[in-house]
């Protein structure tokens, strides 16, 4: 059997929730592929798509300056190529609420919307139209792409369509030649009203990020005034273009690349973090987080955000993405998610991580009738308290710290015999840098061989008594799991370890010994001066085996 050739071209079909199609009204030109004829947007893949529906998104780029939410896979159509031969394409749909008169339509004569009972009229593949009607009679047409009641596009993330829309507009600038301009003052706002690069103070020598850096032109500027800048910015075309114009500048770094992925990155945290209306492009949830820790305790963080938009339309207090337009120069429009927060929450949002807001000032256009107006936030990360000693000399020495170790088994628990006559628990003194769970596990090693790791260490809680005047701290601990069996160690005063069960507990246990396998076994009838009790943790479980009438006796010291 002969395998079908696979699709090495996709086109997309787009509709509106009033049931309409978006055609392409084809050039009438030789070599063009249905030349005159109304069709769907599309074309052959090329080898930088990763797939075919990046060759479906390129094409919609390209051609109209479309850039869709999620592109659905629909069908696999045969058509008659220039050649003659038959060429698989691949079928998406998508769904878009626009007007296709502000489009930049770089290919062909026009973009119309067209109900299916009028396309018998048009002329248009047999294809075409059957795809388009099958489609239509599918019952529950879902409507993908549009920005949703959660601000997420269905089935895809809003910053998935903020780069495509920003990759969009940096490549409709690259093809009119715009020219990158040079700025004479930081400006934070719409209008030329408002602070600029004072707010940030002297930069000489500082490490600055500004995110989300667009054509690098606040970069460069920041670079200019001493700074070490790294510019990040997500969309190629963006980046494209600033590398063309600043990237030979002294003090900056262009970097292409997502903003989380870049913060999460870097090792060195920056002294300031700035950014001109970028925030409000990004998920302030998944940027926070690396954002915050990515500044130097002391740093700041300042930005300026959308507030109100020119159509008048507030800032919310809920943080979900809406839908914002982004005019074209010389014509047409994109539609991108934006995060428009009021200052309010963008407070809490900065608390939430740290972050500490100093001002946030809303910058209105010196207009009285222009609603459009930004936020400038000003944040800080905040340095630590410090602390430091009285003196240089040390503390004096006055409360020696040791560890009581309790490991029992269905034998009984584990006691050794000092060369002074006391029974005692594996343990022994704190040495200057442990953990006491380090200690635990040290000492019952050099005592009994027996090997443990600090995750098994249950600390049970501190004892503190007095003997002659000094006093005396112990941690009682239960070791929970260990390998190896107990033997006496070269050099050590304890040795001759044995299981002994707690209903047949030897006289003359070591004082701290005994009050260590009380507070783990409260029932145990240990006769033991008394130590003020500091609980930790609730012991695990000891057996309950019957104990002697006859009470054991601690001897101290």
């Amino acid at each position: 059997m002969t395998q079908a050739p696979s699709p090495a071209n996709a086109s997309t079909l787009i509709h509106n929730r009033r049931g309409e199609y978006l055609l392409h009204l084809r050039d009438q030109r030789p070599g063009i592929w249905e030349p005159g004829a109304w069709s769907l947007l599309g074309g052959g893949r090329e080898p930088g798509d990763r797939d075919l529906e990046d060759t479906a998104r390129r094409e919609l780029r390209e051609e109209a300056g479309l850039v869709l939410g999620r592109l659905t896979p629909f069908a696999v159509e045969y058509a008659t190529g220039t050649d003659g031969g038959t060429v698989p394409i691949q079928i998406f749909t998508a769904e878009w609420e626009g007007d296709p008169d502000t489009l930049p339509l770089t290919e062909g004569v026009m973009l119309r919307w067209f109900t299916p009972d009028v396309m018998d009229r048009l002329r248009m593949s047999a294809t075409t139209l059957d795809l388009v009607r099958r489609h239509a009679a599918r019952p529950g047409t879902p409507a993908p792409g549009a920005v949703s009641g959660t601000g997420r596009p269905d089935g895809r993330e809003p910053e998935s369509a903020v780069r495509e829309v920003w990759t969009a507009y940096g490549a409709h600038h690259l093809r009119r030649g715009t020219p990158v301009e040079d700025v004479a003052r930081l400006r934070w706002g719409y209008a030329e009203n408002g602070p600029g690069a004072e707010v940030l103070g002297d930069l000489s020598g500082l490490r600055v990020l500004d995110l989300g850096s667009g054509t690098g032109r606040h970069a460069a500027h920041l670079a200019r005034l001493g700074a070490r800048v790294d510019a990040v910015e997500a969309s190629p075309t963006q980046h494209e273009r600033s590398a063309a114009h600043y990237g030979a500048l002294p003090g900056l770094r262009l970097i292409h690349a997502d903003a989380v992925t870049h913060l999460s990155g870097e090792s060195e945290p920056y002294d300031l973090v700035c950014a001109v209306h970028a925030l409000s492009y990004i998920d302030p949830h998944r940027l926070l987080p690396a954002l915050a820790t990515a500044l130097r305790p002391g740093g700041r963080l300042v930005f300026s955000v959308l507030h109100t938009n020119s159509a008048g339309n507030p800032p919310s207090e809920e943080v979900r993405a809406r839908p914002q337009i982004l005019p074209l120069a010389g014509g047409g429009e994109l539609t991108t998610p934006m995060w428009a927060l009021t200052p309010a929450r963008w407070q809490a949002l900065l608390a939430e991580h740290g972050l500490v807001t100093d001002a946030a000032d809303v910058l209105t256009a010196p207009e009285e009738d222009d609603p459009l107006s930004c936020t400038l936030i000003q944040a800080r990360r905040p340095a630590p308290v410090t602390s430091r000693p009285r003196t240089d000399r040390p503390p004096v020495a006055h409360a020696p710290l040791s560890v009581g170790i309790i490991l029992n088994s269905p034998e009984g628990v584990l006691l050794g015999r000092h060369r002074n006559g006391t029974y005692e628990l594996p343990g022994g003194s704190v040495e200057p840098g442990e953990s006491l769970t380090r200690t635990v596990v040290r000492e019952l090693a050099e005592e009994t061989g027996i090997t443990a790791r600090q995750d098994d260490v249950v600390l049970l809680g501190m004892l503190m008594d007095t003997v002659q005047g000094v006093v005396r701290m112990t941690v009682a601990a239960v070791v929970t799991a260990w390998e190896g069996q107990p033997a006496d160690q070269p050099g050590e005063p304890v040795g001759d370890w044995r299981r002994h069960p707690l209903n047949a507990l030897p006289d003359g246990i070591f004082v701290p010994s005994a009050q260590c396998l009380t507070l783990w076994n409260p029932g145990l009838p240990i006769d033991h001066p008394p130590a003020h009790p500091y609980p930790m943790h609730s012991p695990p479980a000891p057996p309950r085996e019957a104990a002697s009438p006859t009470a054991v006796t601690g001897e101290g010291p």
